[in-house]
């Protein structure tokens, strides 16, 4: 995939406040690039930017290798849905579609092949007589999808756009979207909060904090190679542990965690010193099997529907949980139980410790 939406060194404050520092993107023609951060990150802005909605004080937009920093957002080649629809009221479901193409004044015959066309992709057709007040917010979503995607822009912009559903409808809508967004082969920016709906639609996502980006990589790479900390911990769940490199052993790296050894698949330049480990929940065993081991004592297990979460705490004081499947209840320990818990090399993340904390 061509390079089609490139931002250089864009940078802005609001007073004496810096929103974003330095950001550099460069999106693929028909990618769905996400823009995940918690809130105040600066991922709002970046999108009111590209929108064309404010200007950086710094950086270049560039959109099909033309600069479009100073550009109108009527000017550009690009679209966006918001969290609240912002569909107009007054107007029924066929006329909010159409109106776009109205103001740049196409004729009818073509606004109506367009429009039913647009209604059609995000199922509903028969839906043009309706009122927004009469449909479902996921009705509306769709609504205000239609309006953004038959006018044919080169990047669709999406502001926390299933923001408003509940979590059933989202997950339905997250389908949907994705279904969508191969089928038109349009360049999706979305904004959210949500991890789980940036990994699941995602082909890649910038991880935002305090107006720059930490990481930006695949789903994968992002969960299981974090660049730091904070990617670490804002995408799902993790153990942190305290830890000292002792060295390389052969395609292996030695530490020390608990007073355990402990180890992982070696980096291509080997810390040294001080350092913080990670590993996933779903990577720990509570049978002991696996090379890593650090003893525990258990605190809690809760039940939460497809697995429990056993928690344990390790004669330092540090808390870890782990995942079960519930269908193997029989095998869950009791509380104030000795456990010994155990992950392969493979599933320990090595952080540097100048990056375990979130700035």
């Amino acid at each position: 995939m061509k390079s089609l939406l490139r931002l250089d060194a864009i940078s802005t404050s609001y007073g004496n406040t810096r929103v974003l520092n330095d950001i550099d993107i460069d999106v693929k023609e028909g990618e769905f690039f996400f823009l995940l951060g918690p809130s105040g990150c600066g991922k709002t802005t970046l999108l009111r930017i590209l929108s064309g909605l404010m200007h950086p004080d710094e950086g270049t937009v560039w959109l099909g290798g033309k600069d479009i920093t100073r550009l109108p957002a009527h000017q550009r080649d690009i679209n966006t849905v918001f969290q609240n629809y912002a569909l107009f009221p007054h107007l029924n479901v066929y006329d909010n579609v159409a109106f776009g193409l109205r103001m740049k004044k196409r004729s009818e015959p073509e606004i109506r092949s367009k429009v039913e066309e647009a209604l059609r992709l995000v199922s509903l057709p028969d839906f043009g007589k309706r009122m927004p007040t009469q449909m479902s917010g996921g009705q509306m979503q769709r609504v205000a999808l239609a309006r953004a995607i038959v006018n044919e822009p080169a990047v669709l912009l999406l502001d926390e756009p299933l923001g408003a559903l509940d979590v059933k409808l989202r997950k339905q809508m997250q389908f949907e979207l994705k279904q969508l967004q191969r089928k038109l082969g349009t360049t999706f920016i979305c904004v959210t909060h949500d991890q789980d709906e940036a990994m699941t639609l995602g082909d890649r996502i910038a991880v935002m904090n305090h107006g720059r980006f930490e990481q930006i990589a695949d789903a994968h790479t992002l969960y299981n190679q974090p660049a730091s900390h904070f990617v670490c911990d804002f995408l799902g769940d993790c153990n942190f542990l305290q830890a000292v490199v002792n060295g390389r052993v052969d395609d292996k790296l030695s530490l020390t965690a608990e007073g355990n050894p402990i180890s992982a698949s070696a980096p291509q330049t080997t810390p040294s010193g001080a350092c913080i480990i990670g590993v996933r929940p779903e990577k720990i065993s509570l049978d002991g099997s696996r090379e890593n081991r650090v003893e525990a004592s258990v605190e809690q297990v809760v039940f939460t529907g497809s697995h429990y979460t056993v928690i344990a705490k390790t004669s330092r004081g540090t808390s870890l949980s782990c995942r079960m499947f519930n269908d193997r209840p029989s095998a869950l320990p009791e509380t104030g139980q000795a456990i010994t818990l155990s992950w392969h090399h493979t599933d320990t993340i090595v952080l540097p410790p100048n990056l375990s904390q979130s700035q």
